[in-house]
């Protein structure tokens, strides 16, 4: 029963995040506690004055067409990382501090022909490296070469615990192939001894895959060292729809740097198609960008509640529910 725990204190939390929402659209209520909650916001930001991680896209191209996803609408030019931009942008994040590198965005990291460089160039530089992954290129060969490059973290997105709700989901991809390489990968870092990668699952709860959530932590448990629940937003249009709730200020924002293949720095994890550019890192500085005025500008919004004046906020699911709590806690947001 110990292993049910954790799925059941997220239902339970689910289920009073809806019923706390709902408190926040009484007027009064959302005043009391907007005005605590803002300046516990506020203070959240004076002191952390810079982000945590970078999530640096090398290589935007995925061989998956999930449902929740909007990488089919993407209309940016599909394009590899020149490796001496990568190297300026590392050493750029290594000189302010910045200790996490992502290599991903709306990409399949391990497309990348250069990957394997690129993560031993991070490591040279002392820095923890962690990507997002759907497995299914993980095949034995990657896996001793992933092992080798001393690599801190993978997320393997999974988003089912049967052959049809997986490849319902997760479009081109086969759930046999991606299980295999995940267990490959897990019993030949146990078996070398290695504590790293660290190995974690994420699946995006929908309507699809909503009764399998039990049966996935039975079924996957032995082949990753945790698995992590989230549940789908509107990105893609699918599985959200904005309620009459107020908006508040969105963490993502202060969390994560966002770093499209060409180089010009997106406002968030949901901007696939760099709607709302920030900056680009061929012409200035993460410093530059971080503190200049487009930035500032949005985050001065964020702040005052009134992210809905941005275009690309506006109808994002994160704005209205995520963001109505994620500030109280003191871990980061953004992996």
């Amino acid at each position: 029963m110990g292993l049910f725990l954790p799925i059941k204190k997220r239902i339970e939390r689910s289920s009073l995040k809806e019923v706390l929402l709902k408190m926040l659209q009484i007027s009064v209520v959302y005043k009391i506690y907007s005005k605590i909650y803002f300046n516990k916001a506020k203070k959240v930001v004076s002191q952390n004055l810079k982000p945590k991680a970078i999530f640096v896209e090398t290589f935007n191209v995925c061989n998956a067409r999930c449902t929740m996803c909007p990488y089919i609408k993407m209309t940016r030019k599909k394009e590899v990382m020149d490796m001496d931009f990568f190297c300026k942008i590392i050493d750029d994040a290594k000189k302010e501090g910045i200790k996490r590198i992502g290599l991903h965005f709306y990409n399949e990291p391990l497309m990348d022909p250069h990957f394997l460089k690129r993560v031993e160039y991070v490591k040279k530089k002392d820095l923890e490296v962690l990507f997002f992954s759907n497995g299914s290129l993980m095949n034995k060969e990657v896996a001793d070469n992933i092992l080798s490059s001393k690599v801190d973290e993978i997320y393997f997105s999974v988003d089912g615990a049967t052959k049809e709700t997986y490849e319902k989901i997760r479009g081109g991809l086969h759930y046999e192939t991606t299980r295999s390489n995940i267990r490959y990968l897990k019993k030949e870092r146990d078996r070398r001894n290695l504590r790293e990668p660290k190995m974690y699952i994420n699946f995006v709860i929908q309507r699809s895959n909503l009764s399998e959530k039990i049966s996935l932590l039975e079924s996957w448990n032995s082949f990753v060292d945790k698995i992590n629940w989230g549940y789908v937003d509107n990105r893609n249009n699918s599985g959200w729809k904005q309620n009459k709730s107020k908006p508040f200020p969105c963490r993502r924002l202060w969390d994560g740097f966002q770093v499209m293949s060409n180089g010009k720095v997106a406002l968030c994890c949901v901007d696939y198609d760099g709607q709302a550019i920030l900056g680009d890192l061929k012409k200035q500085t993460m410093s530059e960008i971080w503190q200049g005025k487009t930035f500032t500008k949005i985050k001065e919004l964020h702040l005052k509640g009134e992210g809905d004046k941005i275009s690309l906020c506006k109808n994002c699911s994160q704005l209205y529910e995520e963001s109505a709590f994620s500030w109280w806690f003191k871990r980061d947001i953004t992996l």
